[in-house]
C-alpha cells in the first residue's frame, strides 16, 4: 500500500452553480426548475434556498482567493444554463457569459485550472415548459448551450464535462419524481434517459465544432452495489443493481448501445443514428463516489425500509422504480451514516474503480470529480470548525484512490466535494460538505480543519496518517474485584452519530469469584438487576448471590458437561473448526424469547443491569451483540467489543478454565495450551456470523426481535433509555 500519488496528479475542488451562486433573477438570469420548485412550495428544513445560496455571484473574488490559499491545482464548477440562454429561441444573455468569463479568468490568474461542467440539474423553466427531458428538443437546446459556452471560453478551460450525474435529473425527476420537476412518469419517464444521453453526445459535437482546447468528457455517479445480507436473493439483487446503475449510461456512452431492457422500454424513442451521436469519443471520465449502495431483493426489502431514517427517504421513492428491475436500495446494516442519505462504506471507492477497469478496459482516463461527506458542522466558541469526521472519511477515501492507482487504475485527478458549504438542494444547509464553512445568514466564510488538512494533501501529494477517534465511555472497562471481563457499553457510537449512555448496562464473566470489594462496586454502580445467561445446572451449582439485586435466569445454552460449563462443546473438532460458531447459531435460532426477555428487563430496571455467563464472551457476547445492534451501534464496534474479550479475560481466568477442564477430563490429563487458546479467543468472524445469520433469515435485527415478540414500541423504549 502506498499513500503517495504519481507526478502530475491533479488535486482540485468542486461546486455547482445553483448550490453556490444565488442571484437567481439578476443580470438577465431566468428561472430554473429549482427556482420554480422553491417558489411554489418546496421547502428545506432550515428555510434556505438557491435564491441566495452562498451568494458566490457577488463574492466571487473572495471565494477565488480562498481557493488560491488552499493551493489545489484545479476547480470544477458548473454554468447555470438559465443564466446563459434566456428563452426557447436561443437568446444569449451576455451578462451571464461575462460572469463565467470572470470566473474562468479569475481561476487562471490564481494558478487554478478551470474544469467546466455544462449541466448540474438546473434546467431552465422555459425548457421544461417545452417538455423538458421528455422531448428530443432537450438535446437540441442543450447542444446550443454547449456551442455558446464553448465559443466564449473554449481557449481557456482545461476540462469540459457535459453533465453531472445524469441518473438524478432523469430517473429521480421523471421516473420516480422526487426531484424537480417531480414528474412521476413511471416507465414512460425512461425516455428522459435517452434524451439526456442524446444531449451529452450533441454537446460533445458542439464543443469540438467550437474548437475547445481542453479535454472533453462527462461525470457519472459510480456507486457500486453490495448485498444487504448474505441471502442468495439479496446477492442476486445486488448484481442486478450493479448492472443497471453502473451500465445504464456508460454502455451507450462508450459505444455498446442501450441495455436491452432499456431499449425494449424505449420503443420508437430511439431513432437511426442516435446511438452513434451518443457514443462520441471522450478524453476524460469524471467519477463521483460517496458510498456504496446496499441492496436487497424487493420481496425482502420491507424489513430494511421499515427502519428508513428521514435522511434516506429517497430510498422509498426509488423502490417502486427499481423493484420491477429486481432490486431495492436499502440502508446498509450496521454502517454509520455520513452526509445526507449516504452511509460510510470503506472499500467502496476502490471497488468502484476496479469494477470500471474490469468492465470497460478501454475507458477514458478517470478524474474523481466528487467525493466527500456532509455533517452539520458548526464553529465552536472560539470560531474554529473542527471537522475531524470529514478528515477521517477523506483519509480512507483518498487512500483507496492511491491503492487503485497502484493496482493499475488510470486515475489522474481528485476533486474534493466541496470547496465551500453549499445548498444541498432539499436538505438546505443541514448537511455541509465544504472544506470552508459558510454561515447562510451572515455569509461569513471560515476554513475548517479539513481545509488545512487537504492543503497538506495538495502540497505533499500524499495522504497523511489518519487521525484516529479516541474511545470514551465505560465500554473501555470497569474494575469489579474478583470478576473478569468487566465493562459497560457506554460510549459506543450509533450509526446516526449518537452514543450509548454510561452506567446503565454492564457485562462480565461469572460472579463466582467476586470479592466484598467487588460487591460494593456493584452497589456503587447501581446494579439492581442481574441477567444470568448460564445453563440451569451451572446456576444450581454456583448461584449468584448479590444482595439487593434481582436475579433473572435466562439460559441461552445448556452445556453438555455442566462441570466444564460451555467449554467442552466449544472445543475445536478434529478439523480444527471451533464449536463456538454452531453454539452461537443455536442461541440465535432457539433462544429468541430469552433474549427479548432480557432486553425488556433492561428497559424496566430502575437501576443498572449486569449480564453475565461464565466467561462473559460467548452467551453474553451473543446477547450483547444483539442488544447493541438493536440500539443501532455500528457493526465495527459490535465486533470489536466482542473481540476484546479474549484479551480482557486475562491469565487468571485462563488458569481457572485450565483447572476446570483438567477436572472434567476422564483421565485427569491437563488441557493442551493450543486447545485452551482455541477456547478463550474471541475471533471477529464468530460474532460477524451471529449478525449474518440473523440478517440472512430476517433481514434486520429489528425484524428478528419483532418475530420474537419485541415490538417497535419495545425497541423505542430501549433506545430511549440507553442512547442519547
Amino acid at each position: 500500500m502506498t499513500n503517495t500519488f504519481p507526478d502530475g496528479f491533479i488535486w482540485g475542488t468542486g461546486t455547482s452553480a445553483y448550490q453556490v451562486e444565488g442571484a437567481w433573477n439578476e443580470d438577465g438570469k431566468v428561472p430554473s426548475i429549482w427556482d420554480t420548485a422553491f417558489h411554489t412550495g418546496l421547502r428545506t428544513p432550515d428555510g434556505t434556498s438557491g435564491d441566495r445560496a452562498i451568494d458566490q455571484y457577488h463574492r466571487l473574488d473572495e471565494d477565488l482567493d480562498l481557493l488560491q490559499r488552499l493551493g489545489a491545482g484545479a476547480h470544477r464548477f458548473s454554468v447555470a444554463w438559465p443564466r446563459i440562454v434566456s428563452d426557447a429561441t436561443g437568446s444569449v444573455n451576455e451578462a451571464g457569459l461575462d460572469y463565467y468569463e470572470r470566473l474562468v479568468d479569475g481561476l487562471l490568474a490564481r494558478g487554478i485550472a478551470p474544469a467546466l461542467n455544462l449541466y448540474h440539474w438546473d434546467t431552465p423553466q422555459w425548457m421544461e415548459d417545452l417538455g423538458g427531458m421528455m422531448t428530443r428538443d432537450f438535446s437540441e437546446h442543450f447542444g446550443h448551450l454547449a456551442a455558446v459556452v464553448g465559443e466564449r471560453l473554449g481557449d481557456r478551460v482545461a476540462q469540459w464535462f457535459t453533465m453531472n450525474e445524469p441518473t438524478h435529473p432523469s430517473l429521480g425527476a421523471y421516473v420516480a419524481g422526487f426531484l424537480p420537476p417531480a414528474r412521476r412518469e413511471g416507465q414512460a419517464g425512461l425516455a428522459s434517459v435517452h434524451n439526456l444521453l442524446l444531449a451529452h453526445g450533441r454537446a460533445i459535437l458542439a464543443l469540438r465544432s467550437a474548437g475547445v482546447a481542453g479535454d472533453i468528457g462527462t461525470i457519472l455517479s459510480m456507486n457500486g452495489a453490495s448485498p444487504a445480507t448474505s441471502h442468495a436473493d439479496d446477492i442476486a439483487a445486488a448484481e442486478r443493481a450493479e448492472y443497471f446503475d453502473g451500465r445504464l449510461f456508460l454502455d451507450p456512452m462508450l459505444g455498446r448501445g442501450h441495455l436491452p431492457e432499456l431499449l425494449a422500454a424505449l420503443g420508437d424513442t430511439v431513432r437511426d443514428g442516435d446511438l452513434d451521436t451518443i457514443a462520441q469519443r471522450m478524453d476524460v471520465l469524471g467519477v463521483n463516489w460517496y458510498s456504496t449502495y446496499s441492496i436487497a431483493a424487493p420481496e425482502r426489502a420491507a424489513a430494511h425500509l421499515a427502519e428508513l431514517p428521514p435522511r434516506a427517504a429517497m430510498f422509498a421513492g426509488f423502490a417502486p422504480v427499481t423493484a420491477p428491475l429486481g432490486f431495492t436500495i436499502v440502508p446498509a446494516p450496521g454502517l454509520p451514516w455520513g452526509g445526507a442519505h449516504r452511509q460510510l462504506t470503506p472499500g467502496g471507492l476502490r471497488d468502484a474503480l476496479d469494477w470500471l477497469t474490469a468492465t470497460y478496459p478501454d475507458h477514458p482516463d478517470v478524474v474523481i470529480t466528487e467525493n466527500g461527506v456532509g455533517y452539520a458542522d458548526a464553529p465552536d466558541a472560539t470560531g474554529v470548525v473542527n471537522d475531524e469526521r470529514r478528515i477521517r472519511y477523506l483519509s480512507w477515501a483518498i487512500q483507496e484512490v492511491a491503492d487503485a492507482i497502484a493496482g493499475g487504475a488510470r486515475v489522474r485527478g481528485y476533486h474534493a466535494w466541496s470547496s465551500h458549504d453549499n445548498l444541498q438542494y432539499m436538505a438546505g444547509f443541514t448537511q455541509r460538505f465544504g472544506l470552508i464553512h459558510v454561515d447562510p445568514e451572515t455569509l461569513v466564510r471560515t476554513p475548517k480543519a479539513s481545509f488545512e488538512w487537504y492543503r497538506q494533501v495538495v502540497r505533499s501529494s500524499a495522504v497523511p496518517d489518519a487521525v484516529e477517534q479516541q474511545p470514551v465511555g465505560d465500554h473501555l472497562g470497569i474494575d469489579v474485584r474478583g470478576v473478569h471481563n468487566a465493562r459497560g457499553i457506554g460510549g459506543l457510537e450509533t450509526m446516526d452519530g449518537r452514543r450509548v449512555l454510561d452506567g446503565l448496562f454492564f457485562r462480565t464473566a461469572g460472579l463466582h469469584g467476586i470479592t466484598d470489594d467487588g460487591r460494593r462496586t456493584l452497589t456503587l454502580l447501581g446494579v439492581d438487576t442481574i441477567l444470568d445467561l448460564r445453563g440451569t445446572t451451572e446456576v444450581t451449582q454456583s448461584p449468584d448471590a448479590i444482595e439487593g439485586a434481582r436475579i433473572m435466569h435466562l439460559p441461552l445454552h445448556e452445556p453438555s458437561d455442566p462441570e466444564a460449563g460451555l467449554f467442552v462443546g466449544a472445543a475445536a473438532d478434529e478439523s480444527g473448526v471451533s464449536g463456538l460458531g454452531s453454539i452461537y447459531r443455536e442461541i440465535v435460532q432457539t433462544r429468541g424469547r430469552e433474549i427479548t426477555q432480557g432486553l425488556r428487563a433492561i428497559t424496566a430496571a430502575q437501576g443498572a443491569v449486569l449480564a453475565h455467563c461464565t466467561a462473559g464472551k460467548d452467551r453474553t457476547g451473543v446477547f450483547v451483540a444483539i442488544l447493541l445492534a438493536a440500539l443501532g451501534v455500528r457493526d465495527v464496534d459490535i465486533v470489536r467489543t466482542y473481540a476484546e474479550s479474549g484479551d480482557l479475560l486475562g491469565t487468571g481466568f485462563r488458569a481457572e478454565v485450565s483447572a476446570l477442564m483438567t477436572l472434567s477430563s476422564p483421565d485427569g490429563s491437563p488441557i493442551l495450551d493450543a486447545d485452551l487458546d482455541d477456547l478463550l479467543v474471541s475471533p471477529s468472524e464468530l460474532i460477524e456470523g451471529v449478525l449474518d445469520v440473523i440478517r440472512h433469515d430476517h433481514g434486520t435485527v429489528t425484524e428478528y426481535l419483532r418475530v420474537h415478540g419485541f415490538s417497535p414500541d419495545d425497541l423505542g423504549a430501549l433506545r430511549q433509555k440507553l442512547v442519547a
